[in-house]
């Protein structure tokens, strides 16, 4: 019994046309359109050969895409995230997002984070990237005394409670 490694084997691939080297036992197949049958046969030193055919499918690329029409939110809001054109995706990192397994997660990291989504198709594979920022919440500070000097710009102050509540004091004059 020879083994599998035995070196005097010689190999010849049919058709060689989109093969590294039709004379090696395993050629890299290097091209992304053709799909075609290639016939292998192996001979020994003493004349033996064998054959046998393989059909090689090359399945066309296809892209994941991102539809994300805001990256950007103030706490606590959120971005819904979608990516298409895939069978089954993963977002990386997991953190922040509802679901990191399925093609429209919505994000709410604490801080600004790149994410990357990879995107599965008859073991084929796609990644793109988006970048979410998260922006520091405003802050305002109200003093706890207003003065306003009559005849110097003021036209109108209103002050707006949180429930939205108006008291206006209009300028006399």
């Amino acid at each position: 019994m020879i083994p599998d490694d035995y070196e005097f084997y010689t190999y010849e691939w049919t058709p060689s046309t989109f093969l590294s080297d039709g004379g090696v036992k395993n050629p890299w197949f290097t091209s992304y359109t053709a799909s075609e049958d290639l016939i292998l046969e192996v001979r020994t030193p003493i004349g033996c050969s064998s054959r046998d055919t393989v059909l090689l499918t090359v399945v066309p690329k296809r892209s994941v895409l991102l539809n994300v029409t805001d990256t950007g939110y103030c706490p606590p809001g959120m971005v819904q995230l979608e990516a298409s054109n895939a069978d089954s995706y993963v977002w990386i990192p997991g953190t922040g997002l509802s679901d990191d397994s399925i093609s429209n997660p919505v994000a709410n990291p604490d801080e600004s984070v790149e994410y990357m989504v990879i995107g599965y198709t008859e073991g084929c594979m796609d990644t793109q990237y988006v970048q979410i920022s998260v922006y520091p919440q405003a802050s305002l500070y109200v003093p706890d005394s207003v003065t306003i000097y009559a005849g110097r710009g003021c036209m109108r102050w209103t002050w707006r409670a949180m429930r939205a509540i108006t008291a206006g004091i209009p300028r006399k004059g």
